[in-house]
């Protein structure tokens, strides 16, 4: 049996309010489609978010034998990146080498 809870109709029928009336009554065999389409797609995706959410806990993962790959780390911009140690070396240079006769010199090296 499926345990999801149907879309909407509500839903549907307030979506259908965007469309005109003529055009809902010329184009009715795509807007069913469309609508199957709707459902099939939010009843996946219902299914999906419950299941994601059960596996949140390692205790349902391990009773259901599932071994999930660990997160990827989001590091917020503190890792280190290719192009950082040859901003550093011209920044040096630019210090070492350039006479800072324009203010926005100032404002590039500090």
């Amino acid at each position: 049996p499926d345990m999801v809870a149907p879309l909407s109709e509500e839903w549907v029928q307030n979506t259908y309010n965007y469309i005109p009336e003529e055009l809902r009554e010329a184009q009715c065999e795509p807007l069913r489609l469309v609508t199957q389409e709707v459902d099939e797609d939010y009843h996946r995706h219902v299914q999906k978010a419950i299941l994601d959410y059960i596996l949140l806990e390692t205790n349902e993962q391990n009773r259901l034998g599932i071994t999930l790959p660990p997160k990827p780390s989001n590091p917020a911009g503190r890792e280190r990146y290719p192009w950082h140690d040859s901003v550093n070396a011209a920044r040096d240079f630019m210090e070492r080498e350039l006479y800072i006769t324009h203010p926005i010199m100032t404002e590039i090296l500090y």
